[in-house]
């Protein structure tokens, strides 16, 4: 089963509402994962040099002060217990 799941901003609170879904702080990104695939980023950009925005964004999160343990608080699955393509599909239509 998989699941499609939004990082959201700490840093930019707000009421953000979209697709019927709605969030307290800005999201900044839309993945699909199964397992602890929603924590890989955090992961990626605590312990990796790789240049992608995404990781750039989540380094100066880290940098204003949240911990890995804090901006977990901050991932909403917004869709759990769905096949692949499922998740898939509401990723892109999210994007």
């Amino acid at each position: 089963m998989a699941y499609t799941y939004i990082y959201l901003d700490p840093n930019v609170p707000n009421n953000y509402e979209f697709m019927g879904y709605k969030f307290d702080f800005e999201p900044y990104y839309v993945g699909k994962g199964s397992g602890n695939r929603y924590l890989s980023h955090l992961l990626k950009a605590k312990n990796t040099h790789i240049n992608l925005p995404v990781l750039d964004k989540i380094r100066s999160i880290y940098k204003s002060g949240y911990t890995l343990n804090e901006l977990k608080e901050f991932i909403v699955k917004i869709e759990e217990g769905i096949d692949d393509s499922e998740a898939l599909l509401l990723e892109k239509d999210m994007i």
